[in-house]
């Protein structure tokens, strides 16, 4: 059977989703980098839109006084870090500052110092670092660089000034046209109020602005300016929909002064804030007779809930309730350390050993991007190693990734760890460091792709090409293609991110079964157009086969078995 895979087979045996589970500090931040040989600076710097992954390409500096880039390099600049990975080995030999000086918009975080992290190459007396409230120097004069060398600088920035978000008459000062026409009964000089829309927001009910005037006859004080708003509904509403979605990494804090009228009518009002249609905080605080107290209702924003519209709402309940002085505020919030909480067969959704190719799914939190990014080819065209921000190392080796979200990354095991025992996992997002995770190793761990989370129908082609399934059943006699990962070492060698062009061979014997019996084995090796470490097994169905929607189908590579509850549909 020839070996082809449309396109949408990509998706469906690479790139199984997990429910869709933060962009930080310098994200969205303009950065320019200068490339500077022996002091002098490039006259081509290069800006850049700080975001998830890499922000200048290998080839993309252009270094002074007739070289080029001096350094073949990815420079990859996260949430707090600046990572370089080198694509091409050199000897940085020229005299005075050999490297990089990265200036950043001010409108960013401040820098308050740098660092080399242990992840790097070098050591702090290798590199020379540098800094300045917006600015970040790398100097690496007298490295011997490999393709392999890497340096990666963790930055630390100063926490971000409150915001305040602009809220529409927050002091209700603005007045409706023609003023506050209702005059208060007994209220004394200037006390007056009006009952009608109140300018930048939306009231419903019998609401409105209010002034005591000179005299304070019901409040002590106003707490910012002469006017406040009331509503003397229960259930009335005051809303206003502020001009700011919710932003990743952002804790938004609402602040409104509730009143109680000396003489005892008011009723205490509700204060929330909601997110989209839905509240996310709600409550109301106490005051004494006379005076106003501050409600303050916090709320972190969710990967969920990001680009949402920020509604406040002011809400009576009783026969009056008061409120003055809203504000919003804003600030950034620190981002998580990556945390990984399970490492995964990824067609099989199974712990276990991993070998070399397989495509494995590491499940956990603050591990990746709040919006999903999918596979993506570096320049030589092989499967990225650093994809969202996210970079995978298995014993220092850096993983293909097929896809990373907040809580879940799919990674190629490089065909490096051949033959060894015990291997630690690390996962970086934007230069956070998860914990290290220790595996054990087994020559093979096959497992079948399916179209749902490890069981059930198998992805398979039939010999027409064609998604094989209950409504379009394969022919006994014909030959089917059936997708899998964890077979272990390939002839020749699998290469790590390669994109499979032409067959192979499992170097380990491999049996398909259908109920139970063995099949012939037409082919079993690489999947064209897929990633190394995507197995397709041709194997051939007997005329003698039982028929089906759903006959058990299973595969053995060396001493391994493909996990159970798997079916192929045969007519």
């Amino acid at each position: 059977m020839t070996k082809l895979v449309f396109a949408s087979m990509l998706a469906a045996v690479c790139l199984p989703r997990a429910a869709l589970a933060q962009s930080a500090t310098l994200f969205g931040s303009q950065v320019t980098v200068t490339v500077e040989l022996g002091g002098n600076p490039t006259s081509y710097p290069n800006t850049q839109t700080v975001g998830p992954g890499i922000e200048f390409l290998s080839g993309s500096l252009l270094g002074c006084c007739g070289y080029g880039n001096p350094l073949g390099v990815n420079i990859d600049v996260g949430m707090a870090s600046i990572d370089f990975n080198y694509t091409a080995g050199t000897t940085v030999g020229v005299a005075g500052f050999d490297g990089y000086v990265f200036n950043f918009s001010a409108s960013g975080p401040a820098i308050t110092g740098v660092s080399l992290d242990p992840l790097s190459t070098f050591n702090s007396s290798q590199v020379g670092l540098g800094f300045g409230p917006h600015e970040v120097t790398v100097n690496v004069e007298g490295l011997s660089i490999t393709p392999s060398s890497r340096i990666t600088v963790d930055l630390n920035l100063a926490a971000q000034p409150l915001n305040n978000i602009a809220v529409a008459n927050f002091s209700f000062e603005v007045l409706p046209p023609g003023g506050l026409t209702i005059s208060c009964v007994g209220g004394g000089t200037g006390c007056a109020y009006s009952r009608s829309a109140i300018p930048g927001w939306t009231n419903s009910g019998m609401s409105g602005q209010f002034q005591q005037g000179s005299n304070t006859i019901y409040f002590n004080y106003i707490p910012d300016g002469i006017t406040i708003a009331y509503s003397n509904d229960v259930g009335g509403t005051i809303t206003q929909t502020v001009g700011t979605v919710v932003e990743a990494n952002t804790t938004y804090t609402l602040q409104v002064d509730l009143g109680l009228r000396k003489d005892g009518e008011d009723s205490l009002g509700t204060v929330e804030l909601l997110v989209g249609s839905t509240p996310v905080y709600a409550g109301g605080v106490a005051p004494t007779l006379g005076n106003w107290s501050t409600f303050t209702a916090t709320y972190t924003s969710q990967a969920a809930d990001i680009g949402k519209p920020l509604t406040i709402q002011l809400t009576a309940t009783g026969e009056q309730s008061d409120f003055d002085n809203v504000r919003l505020i804003s600030s950034s919030s620190p981002f998580p350390t990556p945390n990984i909480g399970a490492v995964a067969n990824a067609a099989s959704s199974q712990g276990g050993p991993v070998s070399p190719g397989e495509i494995i799914s590491i499940f956990g939190s603050n591990i990746g991007p709040a919006t999903p990014v999918s596979l993506q080819l570096d320049q030589s065209g092989k499967v990225a190693t650093t994809l969202g921000g996210v970079e995978v190392l298995m014993n220092g080796v850096a993983c293909p990734l097929t896809y990373v979200s907040a809580g879940q990354i799919n990674a190629v095991v490089p065909f490096e760890i051949t033959g060894v025992a015990n291997l630690t996992l690390l996962a970086t997002f934007s230069g956070k460091a998860s914990s290290y995770v220790s595996l054990t190793t087994a020559a093979s761990a096959p497992a079948l792709f399916t179209d749902s989370s490890g069981t059930g129908q198998g992805a398979i082609l039939n010999q027409d090409f064609t998604p094989n399934g209950p409504t379009n059943p394969a022919a006994r006699g014909s030959v089917i293609a059936i997708y899998a990962t964890g077979g272990g070492q390939t002839i020749p060698n699998g290469v790590d991110g390669m994109l499979a062009t032409g067959p192979s061979q499992l170097t380990l014997p491999v049996v398909v079964g259908i109920d139970n019996a063995g099949v012939q084995v037409l082919y079993a090796g690489n999947a064209p157009g897929l990633v190394e470490g995507v197995i397709q097994i041709d194997a051939l169905i007997p005329d003698d086969a039982p028929i089906g929607p759903a006959v058990p189908i299973s595969i053995k590579i060396g001493d391994s078995y493909s996990q159970a509850n798997v079916t192929v549909a045969i007519r």
